[in-house]
């Protein structure tokens, strides 16, 4: 505490650093300033940061019917976590010591800005609404990871349905599996459309028109740069994809003893969002377990 009070001192006189320096303000004394304002921000974001990731790990994997203490957790743990971050103390300061930025090394500047960004998720002045999103997030976190998937009338496992979605040949049970694993959509729709909202609110309040735009700052991009990039690279991306798709479509038809589509139906693939198809390639005399077993963590 001693030590954010002789900072909120030191920020007093930023404000006219850019006409002081050189002069009152040392180069090595802003230095200072500002590197024990970055170690103890660091020291207490750790600290929160720790504390959130384990509620929410405990919170994805303890289901438990009539269970509500690790919900509680996990939103008090997140809610402490986004107070810090988002602290009108800490985006302030930030903010200040970055008017003096001639005086600041690349890497301060940096820690400065992405504490500036952090702030923007979860903004001090937005409490009500920031809350609201943690709870709306514990909610669709419990209801993803809490929800039952069944095969006729069985309880069956993600594992289960990825195991069917990896090895099976039989494209009614891998269809019967896919659309499964789908229905759990059924149960996120509202909230998530909740969610979206909340986000959106929570980052308008520093400024961002949305949060897409929040998201592309962190690159320093406006939202309609970050399109144009992304476009861009799926333009690049696209003969080498189209190549792929096209061997895709083929091994795939061949494998189940069908004509080859115009699209890849989604439950012919080996991954339930489409997203990972390397299980369709098998390299064989290449074990990368016996290479890394005698290496470390």
């Amino acid at each position: 505490m001693k030590k954010y009070v002789i900072i909120a001192l030191t920020v007093l006189t930023l404000s006219s650093c850019t006409q002081k320096e050189g002069r009152s303000l040392s180069y090595d004394y802003m230095k200072d300033s500002v590197n024990i304002f970055l170690i103890e921000y660091t020291k207490q974001y750790q600290m929160y940061l720790l504390a959130a990731n384990e509620a929410e790990w405990k919170l994805n994997i303890y289901i438990k019917d009539g269970d509500t203490l690790s919900s509680k957790n996990a939103d008090d743990a997140k809610k402490s976590f986004a107070k810090f971050t988002g602290s009108k103390f800490n985006y302030e300061t930030a903010k200040r010591y970055l008017v003096c930025k001639s005086s600041l090394n690349n890497l301060q500047i940096r820690q400065l800005e992405t504490i500036i960004f952090a702030a923007g998720g979860n903004p001090e002045i937005a409490e009500s609404i920031v809350k609201q999103k943690i709870e709306a997030e514990t909610k669709q976190t419990k209801s993803l990871y809490g929800y039952s998937f069944k095969i006729d009338g069985k309880e069956v496992t993600t594992n289960k349905i990825d195991e069917v979605l990896i090895k099976s040949e039989n494209l009614s049970e891998r269809q019967k599996a896919w659309e499964v694993s789908k229905e759990v959509g059924i149960v996120l729709k509202d909230g998530l459309v909740n969610l979206q909202n909340l986000r959106n609110k929570s980052v308008q309040a520093l400024g961002y028109k949305d949060f897409f735009a929040y998201q592309s700052s962190e690159y320093n991009m406006s939202s309609s740069e970050m399109r144009t990039l992304c476009q861009s690279m799926i333009k690049e991306l696209w003969p080498l994809y189209r190549e792929l798709h096209t061997w895709a479509r083929y091994t795939l038809a061949e494998k189940y003893k069908q004509e080859v589509p115009e699209f890849l139906p989604a439950h012919w693939l080996p991954n339930r969002w489409g997203q990972d198809w390397s299980s369709l390639v098998n390299l064989k005399g290449i074990n990368l377990d016996d290479t890394l077993k005698v290496k470390g963590p």
